[in-house]
């Protein structure tokens, strides 16, 4: 097209429309969008707000979870106040919610306090392994939107529940709060509307490289709330001067869901094609019998399908497990099966370290060795924050530039970060555990921070290998080994974190950072596996330069699916 030919400013788009004019009308909306998001290209003029929107969409959900956590722990601490003064002084349990939070820091009531948010965030969690794969599924039937939507939904349920336990204590007991954590039936899951994000992305993003960097910029937005947000909670929860407002920041917290969910139901798109798509997802069976070379193995396969009428209930289970098994390995052929385990380990093994020094080590540690309150805590996480945004703004997309220089590809740079990552959070650790004084707790935080990239580079890792009409299924079964991290941080971290408080030991109350510093290892072992077995792999003559044609079939859709099975099987 002519108007194409003249245009060598920019870059031609798939999804653009063939007249001059609606080109123009094109080329100056991306124009207008590319003042904010400059080197983002998309593949329809619908979809150039996707950046900004899902960067707020992250932004906020932050905002939730911080005006929520500081003001749970002490809402929590509030109540376990009352009914130890109930035994010990009635008359300072008479102030109720009003005592100030100086009286309520006894050894007793801080591991009260932890293993009761570590058993609410575990019911929470719980569900979450349960819904991950149908909401994957939903999406990539459904859509991507209707995910985020019910994450909304399910938020605004949990902090409902601990508004009405907190104001109506001790008129409600402490333990109803963990029937707050089935919130998360509805979809009250970050992680995979983190995934679901990042799929949106992949769907209208045809460049892997921009995908990658605008996954680093949206996983740093959260960074960018949790520098302001923890502040205002501080404040909030200490109106009066006691820590004795922790409703007002629930409120501010529930408000905020409803923001979110507006914007998710009014201005978010829908990304996923699926009128008449090609890359529809399509049944287990269907899947089998694409792979078939000829049109007599369809004939076969439906004889198959006659004779599993007659053959008996064990066979017919192996031949179910067989065409699964079958199934699962033309997903996972961009990745490699093994691989793909291996990376669900150290996911599995980061999430769990990174959420309990998260949920504990950089919240009630500083409480029980260096004697600070919950407000001190927030200028911590704010100061943290500061660490995260240099991070995913500046270092992680240096790091894929730095790679591009020296001609590596998208996955080879992402194997480098991870590795490097995983040594980076095991240094960190060590030191947050030995940590004694503000100042070398405020520098250990830094250097462990410096490395909890880990999980994002190993999804953006995926998504280059994986196609896009499956990608929403894959993102959703890792975030099912993150779901399963985060799980077990909220029953080992609350042990493992009283085991140090009750050792009477000073230098042992860091026993968590310490415990967490191994599961980092166990992360170092399983991406070095993968590195290994990628480099093999490369170096076989039969491969060739398949990883990079894999890449170029997902981005630009050229060849059909049966040439794509061949070369996924060839690699």
């Amino acid at each position: 097209m002519s108007s194409e030919d003249s245009d060598d400013r920019q870059p031609p788009l798939r999804g653009h429309h063939s007249t001059s004019s609606q080109h123009e009308k094109f080329r100056k909306e991306r124009q207008c969008t590319s003042n904010i998001f400059t080197q983002y290209q998309v593949t329809e003029p619908r979809f150039r707000f996707i950046p900004l929107l899902g960067c707020s969409i992250i932004l906020l959900n932050d905002a939730e979870f911080f005006f929520k956590q500081v003001a749970m722990f002490r809402a929590i601490e509030a109540m376990y106040c009352i009914e130890y003064y109930q035994s010990n002084d009635p008359n300072i349990a008479a102030l109720g919610r009003a005592i100030p939070e100086r009286l309520c820091k006894a050894d007793s009531i801080e591991k009260q306090v932890a293993t009761t948010y570590g058993l609410v965030m575990f019911f929470r969690i719980l569900p979450c392994i349960f819904t991950a794969v149908p909401l994957g599924y939903l999406a990539d039937k459904a859509g991507r939107r209707p995910v985020l939507i019910l994450h909304k939904i399910g938020t605004i349920v949990f902090v409902s529940m601990e508004i009405i336990v907190y104001l109506s204590y001790p008129a409600l007991p402490i333990w109803v709060l963990y029937i707050s954590g089935f919130g998360a039936l509805v979809g009250a899951n970050f992680d995979l509307s983190l995934a679901m994000l990042f799929a949106s992305y992949t769907d209208v993003m045809p460049s892997p490289k921009q995908r990658a960097t605008l996954f680093f910029i949206t996983t740093a937005m959260q960074y960018v709330g949790q520098a302001i947000f923890p502040l205002i909670a501080g404040w909030l929860i200490n109106l009066d001067g006691e820590g004795g407002t922790a409703q007002v920041s629930l409120f501010l917290c529930l408000a905020t869901a409803f923001l979110g969910l507006g914007i998710t139901i009014f201005l978010f798109p829908e990304t996923l094609k699926r009128e008449g798509s090609a890359t529809e997802a399509k049944p287990l069976m269907e899947i089998s019998e694409e792979n078939d070379d000829d049109d007599d193995d369809d004939d076969n396969a439906a004889g198959a399908i006659g004779k599993r009428a007659t053959i008996s209930f064990g066979g017919q289970f192996k031949m179910n497990l067989k065409i699964s098994w079958a199934s699962f390995n033309e997903v996972m052929s961009g990745v490699g099966v093994l691989n793909f385990l291996l990376l669900v380990i150290s996911m599995f093994c980061t999430n769990t370290a990174i959420k309990s020094i998260d949920m504990l080590g950089l919240v009630q540690y500083p409480v029980v060795k260096i004697g600070w309150t919950f407000s001190n805590v927030t200028f911590v996480t704010s100061i943290q924050a500061l660490v995260y945004i240099a991070n995913y703004l500046a270092l992680l997309p240096s790091y894929n530039r730095l790679g591009a220089y020296y001609r590596l590809s998208s996955s080879e740079t992402s194997l480098c970060i991870m590795l490097a990552s995983s040594l980076v959070l095991i240094a960190g650790s060590v030191f947050l555990g030995f940590s004694a004084t503000g100042t070398t707790f405020l520098i250990s935080m830094a250097i462990y921070t410096l490395g909890t990239g880990l999980p994002v580079v190993t999804q953006a890792y995926i998504s280059n290998l994986i196609e896009k009409e499956r990608l929403a299924r894959v993102l959703a079964a890792l975030s099912m080994s993150s779901v399963a991290g985060k799980l077990a941080a909220t029953s080992l971290g609350p042990y493992i974190f009283g085991l140090g408080i009750n050792s009477g030991k000073e230098e042992l109350k860091g026993l968590l950072f310490f415990f967490c510093a191994m599961l980092f290892g166990g992360s170092v072992v399983t991406v070095g596996l993968v590195a290994i077995r990628t480099r093999k792999m490369s170096r076989e003559p039969q491969v060739g330069d398949d990883d990079v044609q894999l890449q170029e079939i997902s981005r630009e859709g050229q060849e059909n699916n049966h040439s794509q099975t061949d070369t996924h099987a060839d690699w």
